[in-house]
């Protein structure tokens, strides 16, 4: 699976590409493109995702079949990712390890709003 987390110029391309109001393939093809149009965004997804970077180079069709899969795997683990937050919330008060999984997704939380906070300095 890949890990968004890890690479936070996708951050980027996920809002890009699954935010705006244009239909699926029109979005993707949209991304590919300026992908190919610019060597460090293809440098670096080669060096984080060398499938994604060849479907970009080889043809759109492939592209939007993994950025399809991709976000199917990012709403499965988001999903999951809730539901271990739902189950911490009715945890007992005095479980010490609820109490540590409650603080480390805390600390994840203001990482990822930080995150978003200079990747939307970066990007305007």
């Amino acid at each position: 699976m890949f890990d968004f987390k890890k690479y936070p110029i996708f951050d980027y391309f996920y809002f890009f590409i699954f935010q705006i109001r244009l239909n699926q393939t029109e979005r993707a093809e949209t991304l590919r493109q300026q992908i190919l149009a610019d060597p460090a965004l293809m440098r670096q997804l080669t060096q984080s995702n060398p499938e994604l970077a060849e479907a970009a180079k080889a043809n759109s069709a492939n592209f939007v079949q993994l950025l399809t899969e991709m976000e199917r795997q990012r709403r499965e683990a988001e999903a999951k990712r809730q539901r271990e937050l739902d189950n911490l919330r009715y945890a007992d008060p005095f479980d010490i390890e609820a109490q540590k999984r409650i603080a480390e997704e805390i600390q994840k939380a203001n990482i990822e709003q930080n995150l978003e906070v200079n990747i939307g300095l970066v990007f305007h």
